[in-house]
């Protein structure tokens, strides 16, 4: 689901009916719904906060979707004196997680049908006593304290109008709307105006101190750990994997990745909390889907920030025999075709005797 504008949201009427038989309106509910067409690049108006510290008796909550595991957060506890509050009134810093949105937010194809379009067609299904007069007044009341001008409703909304009305006055095509779950609309009330955490920075303090960085002599050790045929070695290296610096070691990880993710998806370790954790962070949708591929790993050094020259050219010299075998991706073109060395110089001799020169760089 693509990331949407959180603080955009409308309250909007959502009228569902039956999708069935359109020649007679059988309403199943009218209910509120926090919902809004707008995509935006992040999560809330404001930037997430990435560069943050934890303070002493800092109190943190966690959204739905942050997949920290609470056992790395006991020495942040201790050193810190921090601690988990339960409501998020109570909290110094609200955590949001790359899969908070996913969690409390959904989007479906919906229709916008101009309010006192809704309504008429409610009357008029009164008038043919197809609605009882407290659901009548309850629907009543609900639109004598709505503001916006459409009502949401599925494809059956339109088509119940133009069977029991007529042709719509507006007519209307579906757009796709992204909502807040019903079990979230009163958590959305209270953090649509707060500033959110990355979940990721909170994840490297955690890690930071008694982690390890995976270099280059560990990337080797730990690709011929997988290599075996043994399989304890392969869950000792996912240990290792997961109790690392994720920022130092975000290369290495990448590729062991992409080279080993058959192995990796199908030991059990892959389920442990601290892996889970990883792949968190790795933005994987399951441990058990992580394969990655050339412009996924540049795309997750971009969304970290953390994509310098030297990480590029590493990148260049780790995939120009894929990318020479297989040609262009997304994220890396082979930029110049050129003539072996004998060829260059026979024409460069060529030159040599005044026949038209021919660019060959």
């Amino acid at each position: 689901m693509p990331p949407f504008n959180i603080l955009d949201m409308k309250n909007y009427l959502f009228l569902d009916i039956n999708r069935y038989d359109t020649t007679f309106v059988e309403f199943q509910s009218l209910t509120w719904m926090m919902a809004t067409t707008e995509q935006q690049i992040s999560f809330s108006g404001k930037s997430i906060i990435k560069d943050y510290t934890i303070d002493i008796n800092e109190k943190l909550y966690f959204l739905p979707g942050v997949s920290i595991p609470r056992v790395k957060l006991k020495d942040l506890y201790k050193d810190q004196k921090a601690k988990t509050v339960r409501e998020v009134a109570d909290a110094t810093k609200v955590i949001c997680g790359r899969k908070t949105l996913d969690t409390i937010a959904d989007d479906r194809w919906l229709y916008p049908i101009k309010t006192e379009c809704v309504k008429e067609l409610i009357e008029e299904c009164y008038r043919r006593d197809d609605l009882s007069t407290p659901v009548y007044d309850g629907m009543m009341e609900m639109f004598s304290i709505y503001t916006e001008d459409v009502v949401l409703g599925h494809w059956a909304l339109p088509r119940c109008y133009e069977n029991i009305i007529g042709d719509l006055p507006h007519p209307s095509c579906d757009n796709r709307y992204y909502f807040v779950k019903d079990d979230y609309a009163g958590l959305y009330s209270e953090i649509k105006d707060l500033q959110f955490y990355d979940e990721d920075t909170l994840i490297t303090i955690v890690n930071g101190a008694n982690s390890t960085t995976i270099d280059k002599d560990m990337y080797d050790s730990l690709v011929q750990m997988f290599k075996s045929s043994d399989t304890d070695n392969y869950i000792l290296a996912m240990e290792i994997m997961a109790n690392s610096n994720y920022n130092e070691s975000l290369f290495y990880l990448c590729l062991l990745f992409k080279e080993f993710y058959n192995r990796i998806s199908n030991q059990r370790t892959r389920t442990h909390v601290n892996f889970k954790a990883l792949c968190s962070y790795m933005g994987f949708s399951s441990p058990s889907y992580c394969a990655m591929d050339i412009d996924e790993i540049v795309n997750i050094f971009i969304a970290k920030d953390l994509l310098t020259k030297e990480i590029a050219i590493n990148m260049l010299k780790e995939f120009k025999e894929e990318i020479g075998n297989h040609g262009d991706t997304n994220k890396m073109k082979i930029a110049k075709i050129t003539f072996s060395d004998d060829v260059i110089e026979y024409l460069k001799q060529k030159e040599q005797k005044h026949e038209p020169a021919i660019n060959i760089e």
